[in-house]
């Protein structure tokens, strides 16, 4: 997939904190959970004593999907639970993921692509639901 993005940069035209609870309500809308929210900037800030962008990451999963994934091929676990990085700007908040299409799909075996791009779908969905497209996305289900 030459010249695809590996990543899919959606925005949400709200401060990081309004975004973080628009997108816990949407990924829960769409059956989704966060399974860890990670304060990168706090941890950046902590460990170094430096002043770092608001960053978040956060890890999305469906228990039913992960299960099935997980059952159907292992391998699905590299990319499991899905990782979303949220950063604020100027009071609007950028969301990244790994987009469906990127590269790093393909290298997975049939089985396991089947079911992680099935969740990376309803995550997709969920995001772009409150957010404006920044970079194509192609949703493959």
């Amino acid at each position: 997939m030459i010249g695809e993005q590996e990543t899919a940069t959606l925005t949400i035209q709200k401060p990081l904190n309004e975004a973080i609870k628009l997108l816990r309500r949407a990924l829960a809308e769409g059956g989704l959970e966060i399974a860890a929210d990670l304060d990168m900037a706090a941890r950046i800030r902590k460990a170094l004593r430096i002043e770092f962008t608001p960053c978040r990451v956060l890890l999305v999963d469906c228990p039913v999907a992960l299960l099935e994934a997980l059952a159907l091929d292992r391998s699905a676990a590299v990319l499991l639970p899905l990782h979303l990085v949220v950063t604020g700007q100027d009071g609007f908040t950028m969301v990244h993921f790994l987009n469906p299409a990127a590269a790093l799909y393909s290298g997975l075996p049939v089985t396991a692509r089947a079911a992680v791009s099935k969740l990376q779908a309803r995550v997709a969905v969920a995001v772009e639901s409150i957010s404006i497209r920044q970079d194509p996305l192609e949703l493959i289900a």
